[in-house]
C-alpha cells in the first residue's frame, strides 16, 4: 500500500516566487492524496508556520524546508534544499532576512531593466508599487513574467523569460555552499542538493562534486525533479546510494499555470512516498533521540513498533540499552516501552529525562503528558486519517516535536496533535 502513496518535497508558495498560499498548497496536496510535502521557498521560511499548523490539522505531513541560493568555486546558482531544521533558529533567520533584502534589491534592478526595454518598444512600463502590492514574498522574475503576460506583452511565461527576463537578468545573492550547509547543520537540518541536472550535465564531474560536498555535510540528493527523465531518476538513486546519501524528490511546484502539479515531476512521473520516508529516516539517524511508548493501545503500539523497525531502522531497546543511553551520548535513535520498567525505575527514568541530558519524545494517547509540559505526540484522533498512514504521521510529528523541544519558541508544547 505504501508504494502507492505520493509525496512532494519541493514546493514554492507566494512567500517566494510561487502563486499559492501555504494553506492552499496543503489543501491541494490533500485533494491530490499526497501524504507528505515540504514547503521550500527560495531563501525564505516565513510561510512554514502556516503550512505546518494546517498540515497537523489536515493529516498531511508538512516538512519545514527552504531552498538556499548557493555558489561553489566558479559555479553559480547551485540550489541547496534544507529539511526538518529548527525554523526558529536565530542564526538562520538572521541570514535569511539579509537575503530577503538583497532579493528585493535584485527584483527592483531586473524590473528597471525590463522597463527600459519596454520604453524602447513604446510600451507602458510596470510600476514597482503595482507589483509589490500583489506579492507576499520578495519580488522575483516569475512575478514580472506574470505581469508581462497579463498586459498582453507576451503570450506566456516562457516567452516572457526569453524576450525580457533572461536578457535583463541580475545575478542573485548567494551563500558559499559549505557555509549554507553549516547554517542548516547548526539548525539541525538535512542538506540536500536540488535538481542535479541543473548543476552539471557532466556525470563524472557530478560524482566528484558529491564526494567533496558529502565531506562538507551534504546528506541527500534530489532524484525526482522536473529536469530528470526516468532514466536520470534511476541513475540519481544509485548515485545517492553510492555516496551514502539519501535520495528525495519534488515537483518544484510554483503554480499550476506553469504546468506543474503537486505530487508529480515532469507533469507525469508520480513522486513516491518513499522520498519522505527516506528523509525522516535520515533525520532520525543523524540527530538521534529516544522515542518513548507510553500507554498506547496494543494494536496501535504493535503497528507503530513494526513500522519503526521495518521502515525507519529503529528497534525496541532493552533495559540494558536504556541504562547505557543514560550515561552516553546517543549514537542512534532508541525506541523504549515503559511497561518494561517498575514504578520506581520509571520515576528514575523520567527524572533523568527531565534533567535535559537526553533528547526524547513521548508517544501516547494521554493528554496529561502534554499538559504536564513533556515533549509529547498524541496519537492522531482524526478518524479520516488513513490508519496505515497514522504511524508515519506520528514519526513526522515526533521530529517536529523534537525540533520544538530544542526551540520552545517555535510552537507551544502540545500543538502537535
Amino acid at each position: 500500500m505504501i508504494h502507492q502513496w505520493k509525496a512532494d518535497l519541493h514546493i514554492h508558495t507566494h512567500h517566494s516566487d510561487g502563486q499559492d498560499t501555504p494553506g492552499e498548497v496543503v489543501l491541494q496536496a490533500k485533494a491530490r492524496q499526497v501524504k507528505a510535502i515540504a514547503i521550500t521557498d527560495h531563501d525564505n521560511i516565513t510561510g512554514l508556520q502556516e503550512g505546518i499548523a494546517l498540515g497537523l490539522r489536515e493529516g498531511i505531513e508538512v516538512i519545514p524546508g527552504v531552498e538556499l541560493s548557493t555558489c561553489y568555486e566558479d559555479m553559480d546558482d547551485i540550489h541547496l534544499l534544507g529539511y526538518y531544521f529548527d525554523w526558529m533558529n536565530a542564526e538562520l533567520r538572521e541570514r535569511l532576512q539579509e537575503f530577503q533584502f538583497h532579493r528585493v534589491q535584485r527584483g527592483k534592478a531586473i524590473l528597471e531593466k525590463v522597463n527600459t526595454r519596454l520604453k524602447a518598444e513604446g510600451r507602458e512600463v510596470i510600476p514597482y508599487e503595482e507589483l509589490s502590492a500583489r506579492i507576499t514574498g520578495s519580488l522575483g522574475r516569475p512575478h514580472i513574467a506574470e505581469q508581462l503576460r497579463a498586459r498582453g506583452y507576451v503570450r506566456n511565461n516562457e516567452e516572457a523569460f526569453q524576450q525580457y527576463l533572461i536578457p535583463c537578468n541580475v545575478q542573485k545573492p548567494s551563500l558559499p555552499l559549505p557555509e549554507a550547509m553549516r547554517l542548516l547543520q547548526h539548525a539541525r537540518g538535512i542538506p540536500v542538493l536540488a535538481h542535479p541536472t541543473y548543476v552539471t550535465q557532466d556525470r563524472p564531474k557530478l560524482r566528484q562534486l558529491l564526494q567533496e560536498w558529502s565531506r562538507e555535510g551534504l546528506l541527500g540528493l534530489e532524484a525526482y525533479h522536473n529536469g530528470a527523465e526516468a532514466i536520470d531518476i534511476t541513475y540519481f538513486q544509485k548515485l545517492a546510494r553510492a555516496h551514502g546519501l539519501t535520495y528525495t524528490g519534488g515537483s518544484d511546484y510554483h503554480s499550476e499555470q506553469y504546468g506543474s502539479q503537486i505530487g508529480s515531476s515532469r507533469g507525469q512521473t508520480l513522486i513516491p512516498y518513499v522520498v519522505a520516508l527516506n528523509l525522516k529516516r535520515c533525520y532520525l539517524h543523524t540527530y538521534p533521540f529516544v522515542l518513548i511508548l507510553e500507554s498506547l493501545a496494543p494494536a496501535r503500539q504493535k503497528r507503530l513498533v513494526q513500522v519503526l523497525a521495518q521502515d525507519y531502522g529503529i528497534s525496541r531497546a532493552s533495559k540494558a540499552d536504556l541504562e547505557v543511553s543514560l550515561s552516553l551520548p546517543l549514537s542512534s535513535p532508541l525506541l523504549f516501552d515503559t511497561t518494561l520498567l517498575s514504578l520506581s525505575e520509571r520515576e528514575t527514568w523520567y527524572r533523568t529525562l527531565s534533567s535535559g541530558q537526553i533528547p526524547y519524545v513521548i508517544l501516547t494517547e494521554e493528554e496529561a503528558w502534554s499538559s504536564a509540559g513533556f515533549p509529547t505526540v498524541l496519537w492522531p484522533a482524526d478518524r479520516s486519517l488513513d490508519p496505515l498512514h497514522a504511524p508515519h504521521f506520528v514519526v513526522h510529528q515526533a521530529i517536529l516535536t523534537r525540533l520544538r523541544a530544542s526551540s520552545p519558541s517555535a510552537l507551544r508544547p502540545g500543538e502537535a496533535r
